[in-house]
């Protein structure tokens, strides 16, 4: 995928089959051990090698964590507290595997939209510190009081200019797709894939695709049609 400034080359994209980043990726996986030492654990998520989660991304619904850094500190909760071998748990893919390293996990979940990523276990709202200081007060005033179902949410450099109506229309498909996510869960059986990341065509456009770009062409007919379905629902004012 190819960004033109003035009609040259100014971003170039690349993806091949078979070596696709799987960043963003959610799986329902199975401890496979827990490395005290390390203050993390090893988690087969179906893949040739398996996932690493570190005690600091571990998240439990209705149990206590500490904060990022504090564990295994005086007082703190250590990794054989709250995980064991065997247990189930969700977790989704922040570093790609490297070599002979598996991909690093985390239990704290994110669904990633246009304007913002809701996170089911978040809390508060977040702003974009690459907006300038302006833009990023208008932005939190637009979003103050927004309903997130209990969760956090993060507001992506792509909202700029973005209005409340916006972030409401946005939360109600990040909501969709978290329910679709939870019911996936239920059904899947550890260790397997429950949710795919977008491909790099929906990524891209996604992120950085706004009214200020004259056209996008896209050479392909199902995905042309994809990448519609998604501004449909999204970001109506661009599908044009």
């Amino acid at each position: 995928m190819a960004l033109l400034e003035a009609g040259r080359l100014a971003e170039l994209y690349v993806e091949r089959p078979g070596q696709a980043s799987i960043v963003g990726n959610i799986y329902r996986g199975r401890i496979d051990n827990v490395l005290a030492g390390l203050e993390a654990a090893v988690v087969d998520i179906g893949l040739e090698k398996n996932g690493f989660l570190h005690v600091d991304e571990i998240v439990i619904p209705g149990v206590e964590t500490p904060r990022r850094g504090a564990r295994g500190q005086e007082g703190g909760k250590k990794i054989t507290d709250l995980i064991k071998p065997g247990q189930e748990v969700v977790v989704q893919v922040v570093k790609d595997p490297l070599k002979t390293k598996g991909a690093r996990l985390s239990m704290d979940l994110t669904v990633a939209g246009r304007y913002m990523v809701y996170t089911p276990t978040g809390e508060g709202i977040g702003v974009s510190k690459r907006l300038d200081d302006r833009e990023r007060e208008r932005l939190r005033k637009a979003a103050k009081s927004l309903d997130l179902d209990g969760g956090g949410a993060i507001i992506r450099t792509a909202a700029h200019g973005a209005k409340r109506e916006d972030f409401e229309r946005e939360l109600q498909y990040l909501f969709k797709l978290h329910q679709v996510l939870d019911k996936r869960v239920e059904e899947a059986v550890a260790p397997s894939m429950v949710f795919q990341e977008a491909d790099l065509s929906v990524r891209v456009v996604r992120d950085i695709f706004s009214d200020h770009f004259e056209k996008a062409v896209v050479d392909d007919p199902g995905q042309y049609q994809r990448l519609r379905s998604f501004f449909t629902r999204t970001a109506p004012e661009l599908v044009e």
